[in-house]
């Protein structure tokens, strides 16, 4: 990698703070949103969007080359929806003729039930597992139980969210469509349709809506699921649960609890990302603990939970950091001996997941200090700084990782290591979002950088190279067992399509300006659009989005430096 001097900074000051530049973030909005249902079922996309992103390189590329330097306000930018891959635009049909009480037989959700607790609970811990499990087969033993309305909606909601995880061995057809179809509706009618206003906020509600979120995002129904996702943080907020529990209910219960506000923390923190939308809770607002990293199994009985709650201790003092420690504790009141705690506890999924909320959190705080309305309001040099604290805080993140979950140790494949990939995706969808701004900047710019700013080492670089770095994550050969079997496959079209449009920006940039040192961009598009092409057999937004970047590379793709298009 040849030595290059670091971006410069007069340019990109000079970029950013250009009166009227339409590449800073914007803090007003000339759409009229409510002026036809097209719009309306996208809604406001903002700039921490990947949408946004792709509207703005296809509205250059769709310029006269002569004056692709021109800002964007000179001409007629291409319509937002045509960078909509999603399912916005599709109605949701609830089904009014179901039984809501109608039962399921055991031997056909249980492979659901399964599917759910083993793909999509450690990433999204909104339900109590033992709990629920104990519930849900006291149900089927006992034919005379009558649960209530909002438990019913959380189980059929749970039914309808495992019907969209890929399998070979349940592939989905027009038949799935029509169950996942009839679970959704059933668990809507019973807690959202005609309760969710009208009814108290409780603890089962609350999951209830966050599933209703879930669901419709597993689905690529993006705005109602964020709409969905603001309700459930609104019954969240009634209850209590965004503040530390000091009341005396057990260790497990408040645990529950904390667990149900992070899952739905994550969910909102990733619909604000897709959306380009502010967060519905601001950081300085919760003071929930982050999750204990044990199993749920581990909170309630056995010799190991006085471990448990001494390790959750050096976990509550400080919501983002973990205090290392190596002192010895005893195992419960009557043990003489004692054990020696790791420098963290066992891998888990309980442990991932708390990492990866630790990386929710500082996502979080990206998002406000770069791309809130009010960051044009700022000097370039003061958000540079927040550049370089906010890389500092994850490259932070990342030395911390257990060896176990580290994925940039060399030559250590992520291949079949699920909590590697799960962060490993997370991590670089984060340093792109942090750098995003500087390669937006050089965009504008209508001369050619004096010095060559998209090194690896410069910041626009270094976002081009994390879009880089995220594709190589995946296999050479598209694998959706693969896909559905290692990492959270709803987030798999989001990381794609943001990889893809900053690589292209890195491709059209290369064209412009000739300094771009990221050689093989077209291959790892074109890896990309692969993977694409194989998420078309499930997903509707996948064909969208794969068809929308062929569209692309095919007028384009000249321009862009790719060969034979």
């Amino acid at each position: 990698m040849p030595d290059q001097p670091p971006l410069a900074r007069s340019t990109i000051t000079d970029l950013f703070n250009a009166p009227n530049s339409p590449f800073s973030v914007p803090d007003s909005t000339q759409e009229d949103f409510n002026r036809e249902p097209g719009i309306q079922a996208i809604g406001f996309i903002g700039e921490h969007s990947a949408m946004a992103w792709l509207h703005r390189l296809k509205s250059i590329l769709e310029q006269d080359p002569i004056t692709s330097s021109s800002p964007l306000g000179h001409f007629n930018a291409p319509s937002f929806s045509s960078v909509d891959y999603y399912e916005n635009g599709y109605e949701i049909d609830v089904r009014e003729d179901l039984d809501v009480f109608e039962r399921p037989k055991q031997a056909e959700v249980d492979e659901l039930i399964d599917i759910y607790f083993q793909v999509i609970h450690p990433s999204f811990p909104i339900i109590g597992k033992a709990t629920f499990l104990a519930q849900y087969r006291s149900l089927y033993s006992n034919p005379t139980a009558r649960p209530g309305r909002q438990w019913l909606a959380v189980l059929n909601f749970i039914f309808a969210i495992a019907t969209t995880h890929f399998s070979p061995k349940r592939e989905t057809t027009v038949c799935d469509r029509q169950i996942r179809r009839a679970y959704f509706s059933r668990g809507w009618i019973l807690s959202i349709d005609k309760t969710s206003l009208r009814e108290h906020a409780n603890l089962q509600q609350v999951q209830a809506e966050g599933l209703a979120s879930f669901y419709l995002l597993s689905v690529g129904q993006v705005n109602r699921s964020w709409k969905s996702c603001g309700t459930a943080i609104r019954s969240a907020l009634a209850m209590g649960l965004h503040l530390r529990n000091e009341s005396q209910i057990p260790l497990a219960s408040k645990e529950i609890r904390y667990r149900v506000w992070w899952a739905l923390y994550m969910l909102d923190t990733s619909l604000s990302e897709l959306t380009g939308r502010p967060p519905s809770v601001e950081r300085g607002f919760c003071t929930t603990p982050l999750p204990i990293p044990f199993e749920e199994e581990s909170l309630y009985t056995g010799p190991f939970r006085k471990y448990v709650q001494d390790v959750a201790s050096e976990f509550t003092e400080d919501e983002s950091s973990y205090r290392q420690s190596s002192r010895k504790r005893a195992l419960d009141e009557g043990e003489k001996n004692a054990i020696l705690i790791p420098e963290y506890p066992p891998p888990s999924n309980s442990l991932c997941f708390w990492f990866a909320m630790s990386l929710s959190m500082i996502k979080r705080e990206v998002i406000e200090s770069l791309y809130a309305p009010s960051a044009p309001q700022k000097q370039w040099g003061i958000l540079e700084l927040a550049i370089s604290s906010l890389n500092t805080k994850v490259d932070t993140w990342i030395a911390s990782l257990p060896a176990s979950y580290n994925f940039q140790t060399a030559g250590k494949p992520i291949s079949s290591n699920r909590h590697s990939a799960n962060l490993a995706f997370q991590y670089y969808c984060t340093k792109i979002l942090i750098t995003q701004p500087c390669l937006r900047q050089l965009m504008h710019s209508s001369e050619a950088p004096k010095s060559p700013e998209l090194s690896y080492d410069s910041t626009p670089g270094i976002c081009i190279h994390a879009a880089i770095q995220m594709i190589e994550l995946l296999p050479n050969q598209p694998n959706l067992t693969w896909l559905y079997g290692l990492f959270p496959w709803w987030s798999a079209l989001q990381y794609i399509v943001q990889a893809i449009t900053i690589m292209l920006t890195g491709s059209f940039l290369r064209s412009k300006f000739g300094s771009l040192c990221h050689v093989g961009i077209p291959q790892r598009v074109r890896k990309a659009q692969e993977w694409l092409k194989e998420l078309c057999k499930v997903h509707v937004s996948a064909r969208k989005a794969w068809l929308m970047f062929s569209d692309i590379i095919s007028s384009h793709g000249a321009r862009l430096g790719f060969p034979d298009s």
